[in-house]
This record gives C-alpha cells, sequence and structure tokens, in this order.
C-alpha cells in the first residue's frame, strides 16, 4: 500500500477560498518547506515522515483556521 497526499488539491481550495492564487513558493512558506519539495509532494514524487506530516497538517490549521488531521492530507492507495 503506498501512501499518497492531497496538497494540490487543498492548495487550490484555499485558492478558492480566499480568492487569491496561492503558489507552491506560498504553500512552502506556510509550510516552511522549498517549493521544490512542495512540487515533488503534489506529484507524488515523495511523501513526508510521520512527524512532517503532523507537522503539515498543523501548519495549514493554523493558516486556514480550519482544522486538519493527517488522515484529510495524506491517504493510503
Amino acid at each position: 500500500m503506498k501512501t499518497k497526499n492531497r496538497l494540490l488539491q487543498i492548495r487550490l481550495q484555499i485558492s478558492a477560498e480566499m480568492g487569491v492564487k496561492l503558489t507552491q513558493s506560498d504553500m512552502g512558506e506556510i509550510i516552511k518547506a522549498d517549493q521544490r519539495v512542495i512540487g515533488r509532494y503534489e506529484n507524488q514524487e515523495g511523501q513526508p515522515s510521520l512527524g512532517r506530516a503532523i507537522d503539515i497538517a498543523a501548519r495549514i490549521s493554523r493558516y486556514t483556521g480550519k482544522k486538519y488531521y493527517v488522515e484529510d492530507i495524506f491517504y493510503n492507495a
């Protein structure tokens, strides 16, 4: 079973809700990662460790004001 993520969908959803284009660089600033790392995550070319996944969910939650859990972002395919 392979782990996948919904970071691209979440970035686009946040963009739509805020009415601004949220770039990979912007998402990188939110979750404290380089834009290249965001690109790899969004293209399913790499996945973060469990600890990093928890941190990503927490940072997105703080940024949006909505509660995101690890299960909302990462799933097994």
